[in-house]
């Protein structure tokens, strides 16, 4: 057993620690010369801008699939997003008019299309606990105490669920490869695209601190959303 645990050990730093100290090195020497240049800040904000627009619409396409009519058109729709970013990216360049390719209107319903399985999946995963919650609102009569808990209860049970669901789409849809390369208007580029580029051009400390920001800012984003989402989750209780 001492044999193992020192390999797992050894194999760990080996695998995971090594790696991601050259990382951290190389973001830390290129993360001035990234911040003095312009554009990352732009990149990252078409890259959230997309991620936030293509998950919302499949999270509310997915709510629709509640009847046997309306689950049938999402289910078609599915079919569609699982084909993958690449030919679906090139259907709607071919189909979609000049003036609208300059939009990010076809970036937009391609992320969507693509993300409409996963949404349909997670909505389930983060379907209410009803007996639970049938349960808990009846606090929501009670004194502050009580309300309070029906509050962080609605959350748990709830809205919360919600909201790790809709966060979930929206970062698979801003790290989206294929479909954001053909379709990403001229003046509005992911960011992942970018980087994407600048890849082929080998490994650096600039390349690594592009990196870097572009995974950390949307993770801040979503961190400085998080109390808001749980704000506004307290103030749209129900009462019982």
């Amino acid at each position: 057993r001492a044999v193992g645990w020192m390999l797992f050990v050894i194999g760990g730093v080996i695998l995971l620690g090594l790696p991601s100290a050259v990382l951290i090195h190389d973001s830390v020497r290129g993360f001035i010369p990234v911040i003095a240049a312009p554009g990352i800040g732009s990149e990252v904000a078409a890259s959230l801008l997309f991620g936030s627009a293509g998950g919302t619409i499949a999270w509310l396409v997915a709510g629709l699939a509640r009847g046997r009519r309306s689950s049938g058109a999402v289910g078609v729709i599915a079919a569609l997003g699982l084909c993958g970013g690449l030919p679906l990216g090139l259907i709607l360049l071919a189909l979609m008019p000049v003036l609208l390719l300059a939009t990010p209107l076809p970036l937009i319903i391609a992320l969507a299309v693509q993300a409409i399985p996963f949404a349909w999946v997670v909505r389930r995963l983060a379907a209410e606990e009803i007996f639970g919650w049938t349960v808990a609102r009846q606090l929501s009569r009670g004194d502050t105490r009580q309300r309070a808990a029906t509050a962080r209860l609605h959350w748990h049970l709830r809205a919360g669920r919600s909201w790790w669901a809709w966060a979930a789409l929206t970062w698979w849809c801003t790290w989206e490869l294929a479909a954001s390369a053909i379709l990403y208007p001229i003046d509005m580029t992911p960011v992942l695209v970018l980087l994407y580029h600048f890849m082929h051009y080998g490994e650096s400390a600039a390349l690594t601190a592009r990196l870097a920001l572009a995974v950390s800012i949307p993770l801040l984003g979503l961190a400085a959303l998080y109390p808001l989402a749980r704000w506004w989750s307290s103030r749209s209780v129900p009462c019982g």
